[in-house]
């Protein structure tokens, strides 16, 4: 099976780009090819070398491409853009860089993935635009679905894109055009994801949510068996002190990639601040769609309801 996949990524995120990389090809299974395409923020040549050595791993073909494109460049900036960069306009543009691809899976570069890609990448997309899954418990999710005109909003940090409809129905002058319109309307919060669901109104395939477990789904309980894809959603990142979220899902490969410095300094954080909070701790808890706190006292847990 040979896979096309897409990323975009900065050089502040290079890191966290190789250890998805790196997450796919520790998990995949013998027979599975990689054409890895890197939509290019400005990595630095030092850190397009790690990834280029992660095939000692397994074989890939790998390429880094620069974008360049005007109306990207003028796309607005807004909502919440200390979180997202600009680099997240540019899926827009995956089926008219590689024309010859009918179809493409895009990954943010905060995932980790723990088993085969297959499942995912086989599914039919028919008619529709792509294949995503739903935003959940998402605490700005009311207002997603007012802003972008749907009832099911979808994350767009997985998506296996149809590339032949998106061609078709040229679909990157409708984006450029709707994200302007929504920027106007003071309705873009999320950029880019904002203008996908906008644009395609729930002409989308909806998957499972193991192949798009989002760590910000605070209200749902920690699934039983592994998730396909952890999406490290919002700014709780594994990378982070105080992280219990699958976090050796990225750490495993960080340190497989070769971020061993890196790999002990996460672990060591993790260590100081889950002692501390063993002893005292508080945060929100979710018990039948109810709000809660559950209270932590040298050890013992306590859960007590808030009142509405």
């Amino acid at each position: 099976m040979e896979y096309s996949i897409f990323f975009a990524s900065d050089d502040n995120y290079s890191m966290h780009l190789t250890v998805a990389i790196t997450s796919i090809l520790i998990n995949s299974k013998i027979g599975e090819f990689f054409n890895f395409y890197i939509l290019d923020g400005g990595i630095k040549n030092k850190n397009k070398e790690k990834i280029t050595n992660l095939k000692k791993i397994k074989n890939f073909n790998l390429e880094f491409i620069q974008i360049k494109n005007e109306k990207i460049d003028k796309c607005p900036m807004a909502g919440l853009e200390n979180v997202l960069s600009r680099q997240a306009y540019y899926r827009y543009l995956i089926p008219f860089i590689k024309p010859n691809l009918d179809k493409a899976l895009y990954l943010d570069c905060d995932v980790a993935v723990n088993s085969s890609l297959l499942e995912l990448y086989q599914t039919d997309l028919k008619n529709a635009f792509c294949a995503v899954c739903k935003e959940e418990n998402n605490s700005y999710l009311e207002i997603n679905c007012k802003n972008t005109e749907v009832k099911n909003y979808f994350n767009s940090g997985v998506m296996l894109i149809n590339c032949k409809k998106w061609r078709e129905e040229n679909i990157f002058e409708k984006l450029i055009e709707n994200t302007d319109f929504l920027f106007k309307e003071n309705r873009l919060k999320f950029l880019d994801q904002d203008a996908l669901n906008y644009t395609f109104r729930e002409n989308v395939i909806f998957i499972d949510l193991k192949f798009n477990f989002q760590s910000n789904n605070m209200k749902a309980k920690k699934p039983k068996t592994l998730p396909v894809i952890i999406h490290y959603s919002s700014r709780r990142k594994p990378w982070k002190k105080g992280y219990e979220f699958f976090p050796e899902c990225y750490l495993k490969p960080l340190y497989i990639a070769g971020f061993k410095k890196e790999f002990y300094k996460i672990k060591l954080n993790h260590f100081i601040w889950k002692f501390i909070n063993s002893i005292f701790n508080v945060k929100n808890f979710y018990k039948e769609n109810k709000k809660h706190k559950l209270i932590t006292i040298l050890g013992f847990d306590y859960i007590v309801p808030c009142k509405k």
